[in-house]
């Protein structure tokens, strides 16, 4: 049989233990927005990246551009003080240092948007990874009240299958003498 103090004992083992439940769901809960937080910044750090990629990319790309365009100046000058003319040899050395030197510039730029993309992509994965830890805040905060809940619902029963016990021992009925306390 179960006494009061028992049965008291119980209500409160099943009233923390139901506290207990919704605290550490609560904390789930705080730590997946945490996370969330930190993924959203993450996302947003590489978006920035990516965009400085994409600047330093067009910035190397016009200094490539730049010193080209100097070295094929200096080219001609010395195309036309030999005297070999700008058509045949001279002229085709000329144009496949003009290609060459565009060509340099295009794999800058395109090196530039690979990293670029990379970055981005990061950013999305980043962004999705917030998405999925804000969307468990909510399931995770409701199955701790559903535990807690569960606890509760428990104890009730079981603490009521202790009364029912102490009540058929006294023939069916409640009997305060069967409660009672030895003194030493």
């Amino acid at each position: 049989m179960a006494d009061p103090i028992s049965l008291t004992l119980m209500g409160i083992g099943t009233a923390l233990g139901a506290v207990s439940s919704i605290g550490s769901a609560q904390s789930q809960a705080a730590q997946l927005q945490a996370q969330a937080n930190a993924q959203n910044y993450n996302a947003q750090l590489y978006q920035q990246q990516a965009q400085q990629t994409m600047a330093q990319a067009n910035e190397q790309a016009n200094v490539q551009q730049r010193r080209a365009k100097a070295a094929m100046a200096s080219q001609r000058a010395s195309t036309a003080q030999s005297g070999l003319g700008f058509e045949g040899t001279g002229g085709d050395l000329i144009n496949q240092s003009a290609i060459s030197a565009e060509l340099d510039r295009q794999n800058i730029l395109y090196n530039g948007i690979l990293n670029a993309q990379g970055l981005q992509s990061q950013a999305e994965q980043s962004t999705y990874a917030a998405q999925v830890a804000q969307s468990n805040i909510t399931p995770t905060v409701a199955g701790g009240y559903l535990s807690a809940g569960g606890n509760i619902l428990s104890g009730v029963a079981y603490g009521m299958d202790k009364y029912r016990g102490m009540t058929k021992a006294s023939g069916g009925y409640f009997n305060p003498n069967a409660l009672s306390v030895s003194t030493f």
